[in-house]
């Protein structure tokens, strides 16, 4: 197994802001990048686990503490 442990915020795809602020339009393209990296980073990483007859995970919060 490989595992990865995630804010949940940083596995979901964030929302664009109503109010299209300097602050919030940074703060959004921040998480989206962050999020896009980590979905790039997660494809590779399960590709890689599949050829090795491996499985991946990736656990937020919610998977530990439900």
């Amino acid at each position: 197994y490989i595992l990865e442990i995630k804010p949940y915020s940083q596995t979901v795809k964030p929302t664009e802001p109503k109010k299209k602020t300097k602050k919030a339009m940074n703060k959004y393209l921040t998480a989206l990048q962050e999020f896009l990296k980590n979905a790039k980073k997660w494809e590779a990483c399960r590709e890689y686990a599949r050829k090795r007859d491996m499985k991946f995970w990736v656990l937020t919060e919610r998977d530990l503490f439900a």
